[in-house]
């Protein structure tokens, strides 16, 4: 395993997320009175614009909870509510709806970002497994971790879409400050980020339709609305927008088997094989086998084959990778035999 990852504090695993949670109602709000003073929107306004949306946002939340039976955030379920809310409000108050989503929206961006932040402290919208990143430990696992993705380096998706939420939402307010569509800004790129971040993600709780992912889904829907909407971005925005999402569209057909092999929870087990394996005494061979698909693994020998159809070059991938990220340290080679049983070596470094 690399040296290039982060262990995420055990004390963050419940603490960190209310934290910040907080700071980024405070930055939002911030933000927001800034641009209303830059816009010459009422400052009352925004304050009423700010409530109904955070109220929005943790109706949804709560809604979502009692029909999966456990506290569940859906980042843009929770962001289209309170956009909706927004555009409600404006319209009872006879107010400009473009003007009043241009003002709010990049704050939402900040919150949106500082919420990711807790994310990443907590683990709960966590990357798959890479031979860098960020691992957790058994507080997180008790959290709702995976127990079999303690110790395993996995991406920092949630920290990646931080940042991005950050930069889209520093560039919607200076559209916002200069006269522009500042939500078609904000909004349009974070669709686009998130389609293409739901490659990286790594827990399973995801509904999948087809090749695409929920998420995926509502930002292809969300897209087609924005950029015919009056609020939208320019239109050459809306082009690049578009393309960039035929283009992950077409990467989501080729990527199919690998975010199957995710939600299954294949890549999940064989991380927990692969470290059973390293840790077990006298070099026994683990196997597991679900759904069709057998996977084995001994200390620094691991192989793969499916019943019936056989593992495309996605898959394979996808499962090198969680071999490389759990394994021992060395370089992986990859053996695919007659029989259809692939079969994954790692050397020992010198």
């Amino acid at each position: 395993m690399t040296d290039a990852t982060w262990t995420v504090p055990g004390r963050w695993a419940r603490r960190g997320f209310p934290a910040t949670g907080a700071a980024g109602l405070v930055l939002a709000l911030a933000l927001s009175l800034l641009l209303a003073r830059a816009t010459g929107l009422p400052v009352a306004l925004v304050l009423a614009l700010g409530a109904v949306m955070l109220l929005a946002f943790l109706t949804v939340a709560a809604g979502t909870g009692l029909v999966a039976g456990r506290t569940r955030l859906v980042c843009l379920h929770g962001e289209a509510a309170a956009f909706a809310a927004a555009a409600g409000l404006l319209l009872l108050l006879h107010r400009p709806v473009p003007a009043g989503l241009d003002v709010v929206a990049p704050g939402v961006g900040l919150f949106l970002a500082a919420g990711r932040i807790g994310c990443l402290s907590a683990g709960c919208c966590h990357g798959r497994p890479a031979r860098w990143g960020v691992r957790y430990g058994e507080r997180h696992v008790a959290a709702g971790l995976p127990a079999e993705y303690a110790g395993v380096p996995l991406v920092p998706v949630a920290a990646v879409e931080a940042v991005a939420l950050a930069g889209t939402a520093a560039v919607a307010a200076l559209v916002t400050a200069g006269g522009g569509p500042g939500f078609g800004w904000y909004l349009g790129w974070h669709l686009v980020v998130r389609f293409w971040l739901e490659f990286l993600r790594g827990d399973e709780d995801r509904p999948v339709l087809g090749r695409l992912t929920e998420a995926q889904w509502t930002a292809l829907a969300g897209t087609g609305v924005l950029v015919s909407a009056p609020a939208g971005p320019p239109a050459p925005v809306s082009a690049v927008l578009v393309v960039l999402l035929l283009v992950g569209a077409g990467v989501a057909a080729r990527r199919a088997e690998a975010t199957r092999l995710c939600r299954d929870g294949h890549l999940r087990r064989l991380a927990g094989l692969v470290r059973r394996a390293a840790a077990a005494p006298g070099d026994p061979v683990l196997i597991d086998e679900d759904r069709g698909l057998r996977l084995s693994a001994s200390h620094r020998h691991y192989a793969f084959s499916r019943r019936g159809a056989p593992l495309g070059r996605a898959g394979l991938a996808a499962l090198g990778r969680v071999v490389a990220a759990a394994g021992p340290d060395g370089r992986p080679r990859r053996l695919t035999s007659a029989s259809g049983v692939h079969h994954v070596t790692i050397g020992v470094d010198r």
